[in-house]
């Protein structure tokens, strides 16, 4: 059997997935009974329910991990839960992340898509949609010279490199997001200013959010912001003000879908995870009502 056509071919019927990250249904392609699913994309326009769509949401990163390594822990599916009745429309989360998830992949197939398919239910009964992340992370690559990621912004790396200017910036988008990727795909941070962490040909995160929009209308596809957010020790004026900030510019920049970092990630809860308990559950609010604005806006917007 050839585990990879394996592997796709069960997840694809594994999952009922209503917003895709790396690939949107096409309305060419409608599923079971001619109904379309979901969102599904045409000359860079989302839509839901025969409906153009842009949606804010949240990074839900061990949702499945947690189920896939002890099936009998609810937590995650509690608060997958609370999440749609809290009004937050879909959740980003990874398949596999490690070494140990693939292990049960690979030793006990039909039990991992078993536990997949519990989440993909528990996401059914509470209204929220999924984007399934296949492969999360690249961490092996830097293994391959024998030097740390940490080493690439370091003059004398083998991977050093200089600022881009904005029409490298966008060349480099377009290699990023190959056909038949039929997004573009990008992560921002508000803790650090965007000259520093991702454009120091922008002035701030509106100019950089607009120039990636006019790509993607050169481009025919819609802009995904898979990772967006803000670190704080605690919710004070000025971090949840720079939130509502950062909210805002995705709007300016007509970003089709964009979801927090992160929600409930235990490892991260000193600085980034967010839960209806801490001091940064204003995110969760925010968000649920920008994804209401965004709707709303979604309707009367011109491609």
């Amino acid at each position: 059997m050839n585990l990879t056509n394996s592997f796709f071919a069960s997840l694809s019927m594994a999952l009922t997935i209503v917003a895709a990250g790396a690939g949107t249904t096409s309305p060419s392609e409608p599923l079971a009974g001619g109904r379309l699913f979901g969102l599904w994309q045409t000359n860079g326009v989302l839509f839901k329910e025969a409906q153009p769509y842009r949606g804010v949401g949240a990074n839900y990163f061990d949702l499945f991990l947690r189920v896939l390594h002890e099936p009998a822990n609810r937590t995650s599916i509690d608060g997958l839960e609370r999440l749609g009745r809290a009004g937050i429309p879909f959740v980003r989360f990874a398949v596999a992340f490690d070494d140990t998830d693939w292990k049960v992949l690979l030793d006990q197939p039909e039990e991992f898509f078993r536990r997949l398919d519990s989440v993909v239910r528990a996401a059914e009964r509470a209204n929220v949609g999924l984007i399934p992340s296949f492969f999360w992370g690249f961490m092996s690559f830097p293994d391959l010279t024998s030097e740390p990621r940490d080493q690439w912004g370091n003059p004398d790396s083998k991977k050093s490199w200089k600022a881009d200017s904005k029409e490298q910036t966008l060349e480099i988008l377009r290699r990023d997001n190959p056909a038949p990727l039929d997004t573009i795909a990008i992560h921002l941070y508000a803790d650090q200013p965007v000259r520093k962490e991702t454009a120091a040909w922008a002035k701030d995160h509106a100019e950089y959010l607009l120039a990636v929009r006019q790509l993607s209308r050169e481009m025919k596809r819609p802009v995904f912001v898979g990772e967006f957010g803000l670190a704080s020790p605690g919710a004070t004026g000025d971090t949840k003000a720079e939130f509502e900030r950062l909210l805002a510019d995705l709007d300016q920049g007509q970003v089709d879908l964009a979801a927090f970092w992160v929600f409930d990630l235990a490892s991260q809860s000193q600085d980034w995870s967010v839960t209806f308990e801490n001091a940064r559950a204003y995110m969760i609010k925010l968000t649920a009502e920008a994804n209401r604005r965004w709707n709303r806006a979604a309707m009367h917007e011109q491609p």
